[in-house]
């Protein structure tokens, strides 16, 4: 037989991703964290995303009048008392 034949040194663990394989990066030089420069107000920030939400600026403002309260409790009666699939 071979008495000659060498075991090559294998990584078992580097196979079937139990290993990970990174490069080490050099330290950034110069960098500078992003400053926050919007230009936006809040309440502006605000009633653009109950816009994109499909909600009314109102309703997540806070600045309801009596008479919206009034056609909101009426409207989740109507919803309440309209739709009874799954009930009892």
């Amino acid at each position: 037989m071979r008495k000659d034949k060498v075991k090559r040194a294998v990584d078992t663990k580097a196979s079937k991703g139990r290993k990970m394989r990174y490069t080490v990066h050099e330290k950034l030089q110069n960098f500078m964290a992003p400053e926050y420069r919007g230009s936006w107000s809040d309440r502006a920030r605000e009633e653009f995303f109950a816009s994109l939400l499909g909600r009314n600026a109102r309703e997540i403002l806070g600045d309801d009048d009596d008479e919206d309260k009034v056609m909101e409790d009426e409207d989740d009666h109507l919803e309440e008392s309209g739709l009874k699939l799954f009930r009892n």
